[in-house]
């Protein structure tokens, strides 16, 4: 809330304020709130959430179960990996791989 304040130009309690107003009004916000946080503590962004969502609606569009998915994406993720190091003539990385 600190950087909300300071981009804004508010204090950090108004801040607060805020986003309690928002919670009482809409129940979602603080799914939305806690899974922003939970995603900033894991390294990563919404839009990366996003595009893992996507992907599994693909999934699941196609019939494919998730660790089926994952399975596919690891090996084709190693396969190109593989090559790469190759090309690049790191062949004893390439087998490590």
């Amino acid at each position: 809330m600190d950087w909300i304040a300071e981009k804004c130009g508010i204090a950090k309690s108004s801040v607060s304020n805020i986003v309690h107003s928002k919670m009482a009004d809409d129940p979602s916000f603080e799914l939305m709130r806690y899974l922003v946080l939970n995603l900033k503590k894991d390294g990563t962004d919404v839009s990366e959430y996003a595009a893992g969502i996507r992907i599994q609606h693909l999934l699941q569009e196609y019939g494919v179960e998730l660790e089926t998915g994952e399975s596919i994406y690891r090996k084709d993720t190693r396969d190109v990996l593989q090559r790469t190091l190759g090309s690049f003539g790191c062949y004893h990385y390439a087998q490590e791989v």
